[in-house]
């Protein structure tokens, strides 16, 4: 099988959207939960995830935000699953992406 690796554009393009989608609180569940899957996927990726574009959209930040707020009906056990791996993910970068992680957690 031949796998075509999105390019930077295309990735970057794709993290907009969810993050938009993401913080678009009119937005329904479904498109939701996809844009959060979205991303867990780009930060996936073996050979050069775009955490840094992530880190500077800020997204981790609402991300943090959903997994705590209790009036969030859309937010299961799965979903909290896909937030806590992005935001895994995001960590395990370098020394600054887990930096931005843990100031994020203190400052919610």
């Amino acid at each position: 099988f031949f796998f075509k690796q999105k390019t930077a554009y295309e990735m970057l393009r794709s993290l907009v959207g969810s993050e938009m989608c993401i913080r678009d609180r009119s937005g329904t569940t479904e498109e939701r939960i996809s844009a959060i899957t979205k991303l867990r996927v780009l930060t996936s990726k073996v050979d050069h995830p775009p955490l840094k574009a992530i880190v500077k959209t800020e997204i981790v930040k609402d991300l943090i935000a959903f997994t705590n707020d209790s009036a969030a009906r859309w937010l299961n056990e799965k979903v909290l699953h896909e937030i806590l791996w992005v935001i895994t993910n995001i960590a395990s970068g370098d020394k600054d992406d887990t930096k931005y992680v843990i100031l994020s957690l203190i400052h919610i």
